[in-house]
């Protein structure tokens, strides 16, 4: 263990060993664009500004699921944005409105695949469909297996 210490004390490799774990340790919290979850999450991004708390709502009673799915959402109202994620930064704050922004005016969910393609733009948020949806993706096969 004394090689541990020194190692350790070599402030160049302390430096290394944070560029390196850091990332993984920082988590999701380190995202900073839509892209940045690409490979590792599933995204639901819903424009909610008539009943955002209803929606969020309906997203936590299937915690189970998104969990189980890899699944990040974020749902935008009037007074910002609220996401399963602890707190979602500025910067991805304006992708994912961004991303709403750019779909057609009557989409107000949209499901966005871990290879970060679009797979569902809809009007309502249907998350046993989009269950359904996922379940059907060769990547979630494998996953279950």
């Amino acid at each position: 263990m004394k090689w541990l210490n020194e190692v350790i004390s070599r402030p160049a490799v302390l430096a290394l060993g944070l560029l390196w774990f850091g990332p993984v340790i920082a988590g999701e919290q380190g995202m900073r664009s839509l892209s940045d979850f690409q490979w590792r999450n599933r995204l639901i991004l819903v424009e909610g500004a008539n009943e955002p708390d209803q929606r969020v709502e309906t997203l936590r009673r299937h915690a189970a699921g998104i969990d189980d799915r890899d699944i990040v959402w974020f749902v935008v109202g009037d007074q910002g944005i609220q996401s399963n994620l602890e707190e979602p930064g500025r910067d991805l704050q304006r992708d994912v409105r961004k991303t709403l922004d750019a779909q057609p005016e009557n989409v107000s969910v949209v499901l966005i695949g871990k290879d970060g393609g679009i797979k569902q733009r809809s009007q309502g948020l249907d998350v046993a469909g989009i269950f359904a949806l996922i379940d059907t993706m060769p990547m979630r096969k494998r996953e279950k297996r």
